[in-house]
Formats: C-alpha cells, sequence, structure tokens
C-alpha cells in the first residue's frame, strides 16, 4: 500500500520512467528515496541543534567578554592604587574580526598582559614600601641611638658641671691647673661615653705636661675656662653626629649591598636552573633526534619494502582482475541462463496458477453440486416418508383385505388371484426402519426416482 501511494504521489514524468522497470527495481528506488528523506530529516535537526548550540556559545562568550572587562575595570582600579601611570594595551574592536573566540582571544590575551604589568608594578610597589619601611626603622634606630647619647652626654655634662663647680671652690690658685682641671674631667667624661682619644688633637694645643704653657696660661680666669669646656662638649656632638651619619649611611649601603647580593643570588640561582633546564632539555633533544634519525631509518625500510609489497600487490592484482573478468564473464552467462530458466519458471507458474484458478472454479462448481444434491436428498426423504405412510396404509388396507379374504375363502365366497402392488419390482421390505442414514439414502436414491416415475 505504502508503494503505490509512493506510486501515486510521483510526477508523469517518473511513470513513464517506471514502464521499463520491474516492481523489485521500483521498490528499491522508493526504498533509498525514504532513507534519503530519513537522513535529510537528521541532518536538518542536527543543522538545528548546531545552531542552537552556536548560539548559546555566542551567548556564553559575549558573558564571558562581559566578565573580561569587569574584570579589566578592576584591575585598572588596582593599577590606579598601586601606580599613577596607565597601561596603554592593545585594543581589538569586534568589528574587525569575523570570530568572537578571535575577539576573546584577544581580550584575555590583553587582560593577561595587563594583570602581569599590574603584578610587577604591585611587586615594585612593595619593594618600594619595603625600602621605605626599612629607611624609617633605620632613621628610628638613629634617632633612638642619639636620644640615648644625648641623655648619657647630658648626665656626665651634668655630672662634671658639678664636680667642675666644686672643684672650681677649690682651685682658686691659678688659672692653668683651673684649665687642666676642666679638661681632665671633660676626657673622663668622653672616656665613659666611648671616646678614648688625646685631647691635644681635639682643641689643637700642646699637651698637658708642657711648662712653658703653664706659665702662658697662667692669666685665664674662671670665666675663660668654662667657655672653653662648653666649646669641647659642642665640638664632640659634632663629632658624634657627624659619626652617626657616616654609621647610617655605612648601614644603608651595607644594606643596599646585602639587598643587591641577594638580588645577584637568586638570579644566579635562576640562571644556573635555566641552564640546568636548557642542558636537560638539549639532552632531550638530542635523544629525540637519535630516535628520529633511527625511526627515520626504519621508515625508509619500511617504505622500500612496502614499495616491493605494492608492485607484488600490483601484480596479484592484476592477475585478480583477469581471472575475475574471466570469473564475471562465466557469471554473466550463468545469470543470462538463470534468466532463461526464470522466464521458463515463470511461463511454467503462470500455467500452474490458471490449472490452480480452474480447479478452485471446479471445486465451487463441485461443492454447489453436493450443496444441491443434499437438497435434493432432503426432499427425497420427505417424500420417502410420505411414500412409507401411504404404504404402511395400503399394507395396513392389504392386511385387512387378506384378513377379509381368507375369511371369505374359508367361506368359499371368492378367492384373491394377485395383488395389485408391486412388491417384487419394488423389492421394498416393510420391516425396514423408516429412517437411515446418509449411506442407505444413496443406496437407495434409484429407487425411490423408480417410486416416483410409478407415482
Amino acid at each position: 500500500m505504502e508503494v503505490q501511494s509512493e506510486l501515486q504521489s510521483l510526477p508523469e514524468s517518473l511513470h513513464e520512467g517506471f514502464s521499463g522497470m520491474d516492481f523489485d527495481q521500483v521498490e528499491a528506488w522508493l526504498v533509498e528515496r525514504l532513507e534519503l528523506g530519513i537522513q535529510a530529516q537528521v541532518y536538518k535537526f542536527r543543522v538545528l541543534e548546531l545552531l542552537r548550540e552556536g548560539t548559546r556559545k555566542s551567548k556564553t562568550i559575549s558573558e564571558v567578554l562581559d566578565s573580561v572587562c569587569l574584570l579589566e575595570g578592576c584591575l585598572q582600579r588596582i593599577n590606579g592604587w598601586v601606580s599613577e601611570e596607565k597601561f596603554e594595551g592593545k585594543r581589538v574592536k569586534g568589528g574587525n574580526l569575523e570570530d568572537e573566540l578571535d575577539v576573546l582571544f584577544w581580550e584575555m590575551k590583553s587582560v593577561y598582559q595587563f594583570a602581569a604589568e599590574v603584578e610587577s608594578r604591585i611587586v615594585e610597589w612593595e619593594e618600594m614600601r619595603r625600602k621605605e619601611k626599612k629607611e624609617m626603622e633605620e632613621k628610628i634606630v638613629s634617632l633612638m641611638e642619639e636620644n640615648r647619647d644625648a641623655n648619657s652626654l647630658l648626665r656626665v655634662a651634668l655630672v662634671e658641671k658639678a664636680a667642675l663647680e666644686r672643684t672650681l671652690g677649690k682651685l682658686k690658685g691659678s688659672g692653668e691647673q683651673k684649665r687642666v682641671a676642666i679638661l681632665q674631667i671633660a676626657e673622663r667624661g668622653l672616656q665613659k661615653v666611648g671616646f678614648g682619644f688625646m685631647m691635644s688633637s681635639i682643641i689643637g694645643e700642646p699637651p698637658v705636661d708642657n711648662a712653658g704653657g703653664s706659665s702662658a696660661s697662667a692669666k685665664i680666669d674662671g670665666g675663660e675656662s668654662e667657655e672653653e669646656a662648653v666649646s669641647v662638649v659642642t665640638t664632640f656632638e659634632n663629632m658624634m653626629k657627624n659619626l652617626r651619619l657616616e654609621i647610617t649611611n655605612l648601614r644603608r649601603s651595607l644594606e643596599a649591598s646585602r639587598l643587591e647580593n641577594e638580588h645577584l643570588q637568586t638570579l644566579t640561582e635562576k640562571q644556573a636552573q635555566k641552564i640546568a633546564e636548557n642542558i636537560l632539555y638539549i639532552e632531550h633533544l638530542e635523544e629525540r633526534e637519535n630516535k628520529l634519525t633511527h625511526n627515520v631509518d626504519e621508515l625508509i625500510l619500511e617504505v622500500t619494502e612496502a614499495e616491493e609489497e605494492v608492485d607484488r600487490w600490483r601484480q596479484a592484482c592484476e592477475l585478480e582482475v583477469e581471472a575475475g573478468k574471466t570469473v564475471i564473464e562465466e557469471r554473466d552467462r550463468e545469470v543470462a541462463m538463470l534468466k532463461e530458466e526464470l522466464a521458463r519458471t515463470k511461463a511454467a507458474l503462470d500455467a500452474s496458477n490458471n490449472k490452480l484458478k480452474l480447479k478452485e472454479k471446479l471445486a465451487d462448481t463441485a461443492v454447489a453440486a453436493q450443496e444441491a444434491s443434499e437438497v435434493s436428498l432432503r426432499l427425497a426423504d420427505s417424500r420417502s416418508t410420505i411414500l412409507r405412510e401411504r404404504i404402511e396404509e395400503l399394507t395396513k388396507q392389504l392386511e385387512e383385505e387378506a384378513s377379509v379374504g381368507k375369511k371369505e375363502k374359508d367361506g368359499g365366497h371368492r378367492r384373491l388371484r394377485y395383488a395389485c402392488w408391486p412388491w417384487r419390482v419394488l423389492r421394498f421390505t416393510p420391516a425396514a426402519p423408516p429412517r437411515a442414514g446418509n449411506r442407505n439414502r444413496r443406496r437407495m436414491l434409484p429407487e425411490m426416482e423408480a417410486l416416483l416415475h410409478l407415482i
């Protein structure tokens, strides 16, 4: 039914083309067409799925691009907190590219470069903050040391002032003794602080035990000795400040040299690691080169063997083609013979089909005749029952007449010469049962016909 509906739906040109094709070929062609239609529907469904997937991917890519833009804005804010310089990266416009994946790739690359730049700036900022913190700590330490030194100097100066006042009260002789006493007191105070050196190098005057100087300075009064003591203290304070500055500078240079040394050490370690990695990589490349050369040699041998094998297969294929041609010719002859045999078989099949149709018709007529005979038998049975009833009545009458005739014979009136009923012709047995089976009916059928003719 499907094939007939498909044939009816085809155009007239295809109906004309089908005229030279048998039913099997038409059915195979229609099955092929149906399979092609099913495949077209499957491909259409897959195309729709791909389109939906493409829209979903484009939506996802747009969301990722939005997230990348937000991430870039966050990095811009972080960069603004760390440094005042702005990152000028390469921006990619979506209109210049056909594929959104390229846009996403370039945006991600730009964000990665920007993140790397922000990371380097953060590292520089942390390094700068660390240096500033170290400098502030050094300044705090130096100020604390200065404060401690100033406190110690102040305490020493107070002690020495009290001692000086006591000594000045005692010494009222010559001014030279007062000056020597002041210098000794100042020297003892400086030695307590930690500066033990000659007073002559500081003041720029000859030593204390010079006899000529003692006579020249005998006229100095008590006020000048106090001023000299104050000048000595200020001189030592200035020297201590200079020494503290030099110490802080030396500490800074030491810290800078230490940091530079650490940096150089890290660079040296990195370079050594890179050199080791490069050596390993070179060894790996050499191993790969050796393997590749070995593989190339093996491939060359395999190619030569394959070429020889191809030549052998080519020759074998040519022989197989020739043998196949002969086999095809034999098959063609067998196919022709089979077609002839098929034609004869079809003709015999048509004849047998015709015979079967005739036999079916004869069987139908035989069935109809059997039904008609059964109807006629039923009619004959009904008539035979009627006739039996009449025969029974007649027999009763005959018996009555026979009894009457016997009586008359016995009486001598008259004698019955013959019976007027054909018992001998019909061969009827009154003792037979009124109804018998189908087989008795068929056996009694000619008798019934004779009886009917007689009636």
